[in-house]
């Protein structure tokens, strides 16, 4: 088989790559002649083509009817594609639909529709797909909502889940606290201003256990940058706090895995730093931004998340029990996590194999 692999890629976004890397290397082991042509969106150059695999931008209708009619199948591969802002390749759909390829949405997310225009083109997008598998309880219910109950619709677990990583032994001896936030723009209710409530809380976190340093890192190459700057600046401009702190920008997701893999405790703003600090059974808290994040908590039944209404509360204790709470007890969920990387498995066998 010969896919079309679409999706937010080469913007430097740690899930996103996951995702991509999953796609790419379960395409290629699951049938030894398949092929796959990855459209690269972003700018980042992290990317190598072979014989199997090519690596490509492209920008006009020309281009993308020219790839489309030497394929089988069009992919998208995950994210929040669906939204009053956002139509996951609309045209690349159109065109597939029109050449009579079969289009596979896989582990999408959907936001809320609240448009007229927005709903028809994702009504458009779901009556005109093969399959749509999606990443959480909210944006099933949504795709349900706009084209009606259907078979083709699944609901499934996060991508990232297949992801093989290697743990380390030693990573409650490191004594490192790390932290990597969303950008605060994005989060109705949150403003730099709330954050003085989750830096409160690290710096009595680190007075209460045994830290030696601390680590900001983006994990993302621009979209969160300046809110992990403005927390980076706050906490080295406290003068009570004797540690070595440290910034850290996204390079490329292999040094995001190991510097998450080298830490005692993880504070993630966004979903696949937490996943991806259970996965590597780091004791890490998340932050409870979307249903994406509360339909993975609830996989693993009493992981500990920050809530909007923590930062905003002017409370730094709860926050500060929750650190405590994580790093003294942390909350292992092998088992589940072994279970949603069967189910996911399970999913991709019965579309692809």
């Amino acid at each position: 088989m010969r896919y079309y692999l679409a999706g937010y890629y080469g913007f430097g976004n740690l899930g996103d790559e996951l995702m991509l890397d999953i796609l790419v290397n379960y395409l290629i082991n699951v049938n030894k002649d398949n092929t796959i042509i990855v459209k690269i969106r972003g700018k980042s150059k992290h990317y190598e083509s072979n014989n199997r695999v090519k690596y490509v931008r492209i920008d006009s209708v020309t281009q993308k009817i020219q790839k489309l009619q030497k394929i089988d199948a069009f992919l998208w591969g995950g994210g929040t594609c669906l939204s009053d802002h956002a139509f996951c390749a609309f045209k690349e759909v159109l065109i597939a639909s029109i050449l009579g390829k079969k289009i596979y949405l896989l582990n999408i997310g959907i936001e809320r529709i609240t448009k007229i225009k927005s709903r028809i083109k994702v009504w458009l997008i779901l009556k005109l797909s093969t399959k749509v598998t999606l990443r959480d309880y909210e944006s099933y219910m949504i795709a349900n909502e706009i084209i009606g109950k259907s078979q083709k619709l699944k609901l499934t677990k996060d991508l990232v889940y297949l992801q093989t990583f290697q743990e380390n032994e030693e990573c409650l001896r490191t004594k490192r606290l790390g932290i990597s936030w969303i950008n605060t723009k994005w989060i109705l209710g949150i403003t730099h201003n709330s954050l003085q409530i989750l830096i409160k809380a690290i710096y009595e976190f680190v007075k209460k256990v045994e830290i030696y340093e601390i680590i900001v890192i983006d994990l993302t190459e621009n979209l969160d940058r300046s809110t992990n700057d403005y927390i980076y600046e706050k906490l080295i401009q406290n003068k009570n706090i004797k540690l070595r702190i440290r910034r850290q920008e996204f390079v490329n997701k292999e040094l995001v895995i190991k510097e998450i893999s080298n830490m005692s405790i993880f504070i993630s703003g966004r979903l696949h730093g937490y996943l991806v600090a259970k996965v590597l059974n780091i004791p890490s808290v998340g932050f409870n931004y979307a249903a994406k994040v509360n339909s993975f908590n609830n996989d693993l039944k009493n992981g500990r998340l920050i809530e909007v209404l923590d930062l905003n509360s002017g409370n730094s204790n709860v926050i500060m029990e929750k650190l405590i709470s994580e790093y003294r007890e942390p909350s292992f969920f092998y088992e589940r996590i072994e279970s949603s990387k069967e189910l996911v498995l399970e999913e991709l066998n019965l579309i692809f194999s």
